[in-house]
This record gives structure tokens, C-alpha cells and sequence, in this order.
């Protein structure tokens, strides 16, 4: 009787080790590049006054390009990347928030970093409980205690994971600054728009300061995609 207790704990222990070496990789955030765009890859572009602005969508994951280790799309937020240059002589003052994306019916400006990544973030206390009190484990005949090692793992990966996405997130979004002439400033706004209308022909306003306050507003258009 106690080798055969001890062939079971054993074998018990050998499968808990397949799953903690499992889930090991569960919870994890890849960053892909970001890499300058070719004019051709740019799908809006205008001018106004001394300022040009391109820009492009990002509404399929599985597009090589696509910037983000996650789908930010299945989510409901569609990145639109931004690049503006001055082309004038004076300074330019770029405010991130100050655009506006447009279909035909409705109008959205940006979302910020803690709205998207709160969203897209892996859930540590879900993992945990689902690890220690979920089904699987203990149709094993594990038991709950190693199914709280293992959740523990899993939680840990999801803390890693998440800053990881944040500081990704937050190094490629676009940010406000002050343009010299002959500066630009890329990056990638955030907007909450329903995933059905991502491939539509979109507005795109952007509005931009000079030294004297004076606004000026550049309209661009991004037509729509095949589906």
C-alpha cells in the first residue's frame, strides 16, 4: 500500500511539474517594433499652414506591422498612429488629446494609457483563484494546495506581463510637446471606437498651436478598409 501511495504521489508531482512549466507562459507580453513607415505605408496624409500630419490605423492583429503584443482591437480600441512635423518657422504645440476620429454617425477623441491598458491587462487575482479552485486540478487528484503553487506562478507572470505592456504602451503613444521648425513627433493615439466600424472611412481632426495660441485644425481622411 505505501509503494502504491508513493507511485501516486509521484506521478502527482510529475504533473504538477508539466503545468507550472506550462503555464510558465501564459501570462506574457511580447513587444514588437515600431519602425518607421514608408510614405506608401501612410494612409492619410495633409497639410495646413505650416504643419503636415500622416497617419495610419491599426485594425488587424495579425498584420505583420501591427504594433502591440495584444489585440487591442477585440477590445474595442482602435491605434491610429500620428506622425506631425513643422514645416513652418515658428514653434508648434502639440496636445496629444487635442484630435478627434469621426465616422458618419459619431465623433471620439482619445482614450488615456490607464484606460487601455486597465482593458487589455492580464487579471493576477483571476489567475490565481482559477488556478487554486478551478476545475482541472483537482479532477487530477492533485489537490488544491499544489493548484495555489501553481496559481502563484501564473499571478506572478501576470504582474511581470502587465508592467511590461505599460511601459510598451506608454513608450509608443503619441505625447504632447513643443516643435521647433523642421521637428516632428510620432506616435500612436488611443480611441474607443466599437470594432465593427475600424475598417469604415474615418475623419481624422487634429488641431495645433502656434507660440501665439492660434489654432490651426488639419482634416484628414483614412479610407476604409476591405473586410
Amino acid at each position: 500500500m505505501r509503494k502504491r501511495c508513493g507511485f501516486h504521489y509521484l506521478v502527482r508531482l510529475a504533473v504538477l511539474a508539466g503545468i507550472a512549466l506550462s503555464v510558465t507562459g501564459c501570462a506574457s507580453y511580447e513587444c514588437r517594433p515600431m519602425g518607421e513607415l514608408t510614405n506608401d505605408q501612410w494612409e492619410a496624409f495633409a497639410s495646413d499652414s505650416g504643419v503636415a500630419v500622416r497617419a495610419k490605423r491599426y485594425s488587424d492583429f495579425e498584420d505583420p506591422s501591427y504594433p502591440f503584443g495584444k489585440d487591442m482591437n477585440r477590445e474595442g480600441f482602435l491605434p491610429v498612429r500620428v506622425m506631425i512635423t513643422n514645416e513652418g518657422r515658428g514653434l508648434r504645440v502639440i496636445q496629444a488629446g487635442q484630435m478627434v476620429l469621426s465616422d458618419a454617425t459619431d465623433q471620439f477623441t482619445p482614450v488615456t494609457l490607464d484606460v487601455v491598458h486597465k482593458a487589455l491587462a492580464f487579471s493576477p487575482t483571476q489567475r490565481y483563484f482559477g488556478w487554486a479552485f478551478g476545475i482541472t486540478i483537482p479532477t487530477l487528484g492533485i489537490g488544491v494546495i499544489p493548484g495555489i503553487i501553481v496559481g502563484i506562478v501564473d499571478g506572478n507572470n501576470a504582474i511581470r506581463a502587465n508592467k511590461v505592456m505599460r511601459k510598451d504602451f506608454a513608450d509608443k503613444r503619441l505625447k504632447s510637446q513643443v516643435l521647433a521648425a523642421g521637428q516632428s513627433v510620432d506616435g500612436i493615439a488611443f480611441f474607443g471606437i466599437p470594432r465593427s466600424r475600424h475598417c469604415e472611412s474615418l475623419g481624422l481632426a487634429i488641431e495645433v498651436l502656434d507660440a501665439n495660441d492660434l489654432a490651426t485644425s488639419v482634416q484628414l481622411v483614412l479610407p476604409a478598409l476591405p473586410q
